[in-house]
């Protein structure tokens, strides 16, 4: 049994790293976040590319968080599938101020399949664009935005996507 669990050690470890580095986000500890990350990508010899996509996204939302929307952006341009890579360049887009490019991203985003969480995070950017944008409708997205969230239990997903829907709730 010992053989089994030290075959999957290094992803144990990677992705245990990984979620410890969200805690540390969370408690806004950004830059121990950041070196956690940096420590999973060491924890295994040969990371998957879907395991390592994993980390950039992480680590790109956290950088965007401390104003480097150029670092976000290059660790997000690598990012497959191309409706994770086009929903995380919306979201720096907006965070930067250009609600236009985040919509036209979100716009893309539409007939591909998502799953019910990135469905809902396309959703908060949107909210967030019509928020920008000063559209009367914007409330009205964001409740309906806010009660799939509440029946799909991710309402930790409202509050973390999207600044401008935080400051407006």
């Amino acid at each position: 049994m010992l053989h089994i669990s030290e075959r999957w050690r290094g992803l144990f470890e990677f992705l245990a790293l990984l979620h410890r580095a969200k805690v540390w986000a969370a408690r806004g500890r950004v830059r121990e976040a950041l070196a956690t990350i940096g420590s999973a990508r060491l924890a295994m010899d040969e990371p998957s590319p879907a395991l390592l996509a994993r980390a950039d996204e992480q680590e790109a939302v956290l950088r965007l968080s401390l104003g480097d929307a150029r670092s976000a952006a290059e660790l997000a341009s690598g990012l497959r599938p191309a409706a994770r890579r086009d929903l995380l360049l919306a979201r720096i887009a907006l965070a930067v101020g250009d609600h236009r490019a985040a919509q036209e991203r979100l716009k893309t985003q539409a007939s591909r399949t998502l799953t019910p969480r990135r469905a809902l995070e396309r959703e908060v950017l949107l909210a967030g664009t019509a928020i920008e944008r000063g559209d009367p409708m914007a409330t009205g997205m964001l409740g309906t935005v806010i009660h799939a969230a509440r029946r799909q239990g991710f309402l930790g997903t409202v509050v973390t996507t999207a600044p401008q829907v935080t400051e407006h709730l």
